[in-house]
């Protein structure tokens, strides 16, 4: 009987814990150009500026769409999310005619702040893509992982 509820539970538990996706697809507009700013309280080399001290948390004003390459990866950062293309990982990059635009469903930013504290983000989509748009007529479509960042 013992032996029946140990596979009973064991069978239980990697259902109940495997982490299927939510969505298949999710797709995310980024423009670096935007200037749009926003207060930050993240400490380290990308919040450099401090503009004001709140009951001893320091905020600093960021761009709201940042890239830039950390070893093997190219970080995007919406807000304060990450979200990383690895060279290494089965990750693609394709460019895309802009025509495209129209007809692509992105998430928007109230998606994005909602699921800040989401522990499986990581796991909603199959895909996610970061869109931007490299020229008039073309875009760069590259698939990302959303990183879950403790602060």
């Amino acid at each position: 009987m013992k032996i029946k509820l140990i596979i009973f539970l064991v069978i239980f538990s990697l259902f109940s814990f495997s982490q299927q996706p939510k969505w298949d697809v999710g797709y995310i507009y980024f423009d670096e150009s935007d200037p749009e700013t926003y207060l930050s309280n993240i400490d380290g080399p990308i919040a450099d500026e401090v503009l004001v001290v709140i009951n001893g948390n320091r905020y600093s004003k960021l761009n709201k769409y940042r890239k830039y390459p950390v070893k093997d990866l190219l970080v995007f950062r919406i807000y304060d999310e990450i979200f990383t293309y690895d060279k290494n990982q089965k990750h693609t990059t394709d460019t895309l005619s802009a025509s495209l635009l129209d007809d692509i469903p992105f998430l928007g930013d109230e998606f994005i702040k909602e699921n800040s504290w989401n522990l499986g983000k990581s796991g909603m989509f199959k895909k996610l893509y970061i869109i931007e748009k490299f020229s008039q007529d073309k875009i760069i479509r590259t698939q990302v992982r959303w990183v879950y960042v403790t602060q």
